[in-house]
């Protein structure tokens, strides 16, 4: 059974496990930081689905929103879906190679992508993924201030069992999304 846990509840939970003392900041910061890398871990797989459009003529690299997170699919308007030898993204950017760039100069692309969500800050801010995966960002945590590797697999185990999205592609268009099991 999933319980939604806020952050405070979730180091809370990550302290009494590991048989560390409340109140001490040094050791809740390093558990608030696991918290919200596994947390990022898990937005990757189960986040807000952005589109952003990008208007014509295309660059070869275009900057990328402040929310991006993790790039689903690439829709070129005249060439339809790109696959992922067609572009990258590094460092904030989208690289598209260079026929795609020039292909026309009336042709826009859309990017669907995976939003970034707000880090955890405040005791009383919950993730905003399922519920039945905050549990796994305790046991990220406790793989980080403890040397019991159960932990480990466990967090493991839960970040493989999302399932993974994937989209139906109708005339160019993304139509419907369907439930890919690993």
């Amino acid at each position: 059974m999933s319980k939604k846990l806020n952050l405070n509840e979730m180091i809370q939970f990550v302290l009494d496990k590991a048989n560390h003392p409340s109140g001490d900041r040094r050791m809740e910061n390093i558990v608030k930081t696991a918290i919200n890398t596994a947390y990022m871990n898990f937005a990757r797989v189960d986040c807000d689905i952005g589109e952003f459009e990008i208007a014509p003529p295309i660059s070869m690299i275009t900057v990328l929103p402040d929310d991006f997170l993790t790039a689903l699919q690439l829709f070129h308007d005249s060439l339809g879906s790109l696959n992922d030898y067609q572009y990258r993204v590094s460092n904030g950017s989208l690289v598209v190679a260079k026929h795609i760039a020039t292909y026309d100069d009336v042709s826009g692309m859309t990017l669907i992508y995976g939003k970034k969500p707000e880090l955890l800050e405040d005791e009383d801010d919950e993730p905003e993924i399922n519920e039945e995966y905050h549990m796994a960002l305790c046991y990220y945590a406790l793989t980080e201030i403890t040397e019991d590797q159960s932990y480990r697999y466990k967090y493991e185990d839960i970040l493989g069992s999302v399932p993974l999205f994937e989209p139906i592609i109708n005339n160019n268009l993304v139509t419907e999304y369907v439930v890919n099991d690993r």
